[in-house]
Order: structure tokens, then C-alpha cells, then sequence
């Protein structure tokens, strides 16, 4: 078993020779001085993007874990930046354009984003879980949980399942599901929770991090909800990395220089560094 010990003097070594194979100091590939222009989730993607609230209020300062992480990453190579939370769609459009855009924080991995943007290493993940109404169901759901798939197929042929317009059904796609027989009516986090517990629907699935992150920031309420049960989807974590345009030069570079970023953050330890304040607030 690696100790905590070893585990830094492996991840120096990794460094070391990462160091040695980019030939030591990392070039800016060009973007030292320009400025980039980002965006993400208009929803809010707590707690790796999201508006800082001030007694309770929502500010216009973008914070979080990602921003923490572009923000270093950029000010390593005197690389200035804005973001901006526009609605989803939105952003996805004007990334790929490549003008108003260059870069997306935040995007699960999925074969249509692929083949349509650059993608960064992966730099978090989330948990996948699964939340009902106790007053609908007190007893739970019949789940199988050996396999994320077949829990998606369980949680969609032997109940109904809501979404959020636009959004988690990549996912499902994967998996296999018949997405008519879900109900993607909802535009909230809160309308879905009032569905459960009417009756209308029988689930509902999130990341738990990104939903206890509402609910500390308060856009949604649904964590402190004492009837809603939830419950891992299964054992796998989702991938997230940050996507460039393919239509902009710049965004091969931008890839290039994050690309080679990350992957020292991670060695160090970095990444871990800076994501720890954020878990850590949303222990319950």
C-alpha cells in the first residue's frame, strides 16, 4: 500500500519528468498578453462556477473551483481573461463559433463534444446520484446499482424519470434509454423536486456535489428537503474538462498550454489543493 509519503515522492517524480519531456519551462504558445474570453453555465454550476452571493444576495463576481483554476493557470503566463454565465445552449453555440467565446469551463465528456470542440485533460469529477420522494416512495426504488447503465434503465423502464429541459440526456443516450419515456419539462432544480413529491414523477438524478453546491448557495432548497431520499447511481465518477473552439486558432493553443498545466497541477498535488476548501463546505 502507497503511503502519503510515497505518494509525494511519486507525484515529484512524475513532475520532475513531465518538466524534463515539455523541456522544462512551459511556453504560453503565444497567448502571453491577450485576453481570453469564457464561459459556462448560466444556471450556475456550484462548486466549480457560480455567482458569489453577499448576505445572501447575488453578486456579479464569478467564483468557484474552476475559476480558481484557469485563474492560475493564466496568471502563471500573464494571460488576461473575462467570464461570463450565459445560458447554456448560448454558450455551447458561441464557444464552437469562436468569437465572442474561446473556452468553456466546465462539460461532461460526450461523443457529440468531441468531435465538435477540443477537449482538455479531465481536472474533477462528480458523483452520480439518484433522489426520490419518501412521501411517494418511503420505501425507496428497486435500483440496480452494479452498473450505472443499468441503473438508468431501471430508474427510466420501471419508474419515470424527470430532467431539466436541455440538460442529462447525453447520459441516458449512452446508456441506452428511450428518452420519450422521460419527462424533460422542467426549467429548475425545485420544479423537479415538486414533481416528486405530486407524484409525477418518480426521480430524478444529479451530480451530489453540483446539488449540495445550490443548496449552500441557495438556489435551490432541495438538500435540506427531509423527504427527499437519494441514494450513488453507481460506482463511476463523471469526467469533466474545459472545451476550446475548433474554429479559432487560438483554441488549439489554449488547449496546449491547459493541457500541459493541468497535468502539473495534478502532480503536485495542486488540484487537490485547491478543490479541498470546497468539499469541505459542503459536508453535511
Amino acid at each position: 500500500m502507497m503511503t502519503a509519503e510515497m505518494g509525494r515522492i511519486y507525484r515529484g517524480c512524475v513532475l520532475m519528468v513531465f518538466c524534463m519531456c515539455s523541456g522544462g519551462a512551459l511556453h504560453a504558445h503565444g497567448l502571453t498578453g491577450k485576453t481570453i474570453s469564457i464561459c459556462d453555465d448560466g444556471s450556475e454550476w456550484p462548486p466549480f462556477s457560480y455567482f458569489e452571493r453577499l448576505n445572501g444576495n447575488k453578486s456579479e463576481k464569478i467564483i468557484g473551483y474552476s475559476v480558481d483554476v484557469i485563474k492560475e493557470i493564466f496568471d502563471k503566463h500573464s494571460i488576461k481573461f473575462t467570464i461570463k454565465l450565459p445560458p447554456w445552449k448560448r454558450c455551447l453555440v458561441e464557444v464552437d463559433k469562436g468569437n465572442q467565446f474561446q473556452m468553456l469551463l466546465s462539460a461532461g465528456l460526450s461523443s457529440e463534444r468531441a468531435k465538435k470542440y477540443l477537449l482538455s485533460r479531465p481536472y474533477y469529477t462528480t458523483t452520480r446520484y439518484y433522489f426520490w420522494s419518501k412521501k411517494v416512495h418511503p420505501n425507496g426504488l428497486e435500483v440496480d446499482t452494479s452498473s450505472e447503465k443499468q441503473a438508468f434503465l431501471d430508474l427510466t423502464e420501471k419508474y419515470k424519470m424527470g430532467l431539466i429541459h436541455g440538460y442529462g440526456t447525453g447520459a441516458l443516450e449512452k446508456a441506452g434509454v428511450d428518452l420519450s419515456k422521460t419527462d424533460s419539462g422542467s426549467k429548475t432544480q425545485d420544479a423537479l423536486v415538486r414533481k416528486l413529491h405530486a407524484g409525477r414523477i418518480d426521480n430524478f438524478y444529479s451530480g451530489f456535489e453540483v446539488l449540495s453546491g445550490l443548496t449552500l448557495i441557495g438556489a435551490t432548497n432541495a438538500m435540506n428537503d427531509p423527504d427527499l431520499g437519494y441514494a450513488p447511481l453507481g460506482s463511476n465518477k463523471r469526467k469533466y474538462q474545459m472545451m476550446f473552439t475548433k474554429n479559432n486558432p487560438i483554441g488549439m493553443k489554449l488547449k496546449l498550454l491547459i493541457d500541459k498545466e493541468l497535468a502539473l497541477m495534478e502532480a503536485s498535488g495542486r488540484l487537490d489543493e485547491l478543490l479541498a476548501p470546497y468539499m469541505n463546505s459542503l459536508k453535511r
